[in-house]
């Protein structure tokens, strides 16, 4: 597959967008990305990727700022977003992050300048109307092709193995996962893993609960209306959960999938959810899913068991540092204005004590 790079929207609320090498590519308020909020302009950014420099030059068109991660860019300013980064369209809205698929094969050539792009340069507004509609059609063809076989590429999974190299000589506590490869698992009855591509064991474990903490419905209702019903919580977590990887921290994803044990949804079906989630936040996880009652379930400490006897490379876990992110912590109605009590107090209660609330990550309560 020849290289390419996309927008990908980390609400999940739209396909991704082919951004063409050398092309400039207007985006803003349309059908395409499904934006209505009318702070946005219908033109609002052009966009202009570098292949060889696997970065993309932002030039802002309309009159309400956007920002990419915490640099804002009023119109006609510019600014470059590179992998790893945040483009939010208006303000902190509409957050957007790169996505390469394919083999980069290329050979660096010159470096290009933004000038290159947003200026009159004559060579890259002489594409060919058979080139853009062979990228038209290749667009079709990848947006058809099955999110497993997507998952499969090294480059869609945040972190890369040559940053996972960097991270592991700069600590000690980290080691390569090297005795499984990539991909789900039963660890024991009811107990479901996944492990990304480039996941480090690491001594250090910030753990999370995956609906209500990372991520809600984007329907509005407390319960999922099928697996494309969601979207990131809030849209500081990609850079936190970034900050923290970098860090030499390992992800965790701890989640009770009872609907799984009870039938109401299809396995596979939470599977391709985990890994479109996995893919967005581009960074390593490992996701442990509680899929039926007994011992595993939260607020039973299977879970905790597992990942501090075999779950954790044989690394021993620092349990003064591990910290446990969820949104069940038992709080009464009214703990905040205008806020219900907490459904259930299972992501506090015995092993997961050291919930973590606002004041350390600034992205979530707990």
């Amino acid at each position: 597959m020849p290289f390419k790079i996309f927008l990908k929207c980390l609400n999940n609320s739209h396909e991704d967008i082919l951004l063409p090498d050398g092309v400039a590519v207007v985006v803003g308020r349309s059908k395409e990305t499904k934006i209505q909020d009318k702070r946005c302009s219908r033109k609002q950014l052009e966009l202009a990727a570098d292949y060889n420099a696997r970065k993309v030059f932002v030039k802002q068109l309309g009159p309400n700022p956007a920002r990419v991660e915490d640099v804002d860019v009023s119109k006609g300013s510019e600014e470059t977003l590179e992998e790893g980064q945040t483009l939010y369209f208006v303000e902190k809205d509409f957050p957007h992050h790169l996505l390469f698929r394919g083999a980069d094969s290329r050979k660096l050539s010159n470096k290009r300048t933004i000038s290159d792009y947003f200026s009159s340069n004559e060579n890259l507004s002489k594409k060919s109307k058979k080139d853009e509609e062979d990228e038209d059609s290749e667009n079709e063809k990848l947006v058809k092709t099955k999110l497993e076989k997507l998952q499969n590429s090294q480059n869609y999974l945040g972190v890369s193995r040559s940053k996972q190299s960097n991270i592991s000589s700069a600590s000690s506590s980290l080691q390569e996962v090297t005795s499984r490869d990539p991909g789900w698992y039963e660890a024991d009855k009811n107990l479901l893993v996944f492990e990304s591509d480039g996941l480090v064991h690491s001594s250090k474990i910030i753990a999370f609960d995956m609906d209500g903490t990372l991520i809600t419905t984007k329907s509005g209702r407390t319960f999922a209306a099928d697996i494309n019903d969601w979207k990131i919580l809030f849209p500081e977590i990609p850079k936190k959960l970034k900050e923290l990887s970098e860090q030499g921290h390992k992800l965790v994803i701890i989640t009770n999938q009872m609907g799984i044990g009870k039938g109401k949804v299809k396995k596979e079906d939470f599977k391709t959810k985990v890994e479109n989630l996995v893919k967005i936040l581009f960074l390593p996880f490992q996701v442990l899913a509680i899929t039926d009652r007994g011992f595993y379930r939260k607020p039973n400490t299977g879970t905790w068991k597992w990942l501090d006897e075999s779950g954790n490379g044989g690394i021993p876990i620092d349990k003064s540092s591990f910290v446990y992110v969820g949104d069940a912590a038992g709080r009464e109605k009214g703990w905040a204005p205008g806020k219900k009590k907490d459904f259930s107090c299972s992501d506090r209660y015995k092993v997961y004590a050291h919930l973590c609330d606002d004041r350390l990550f600034g992205i979530m309560t707990s």
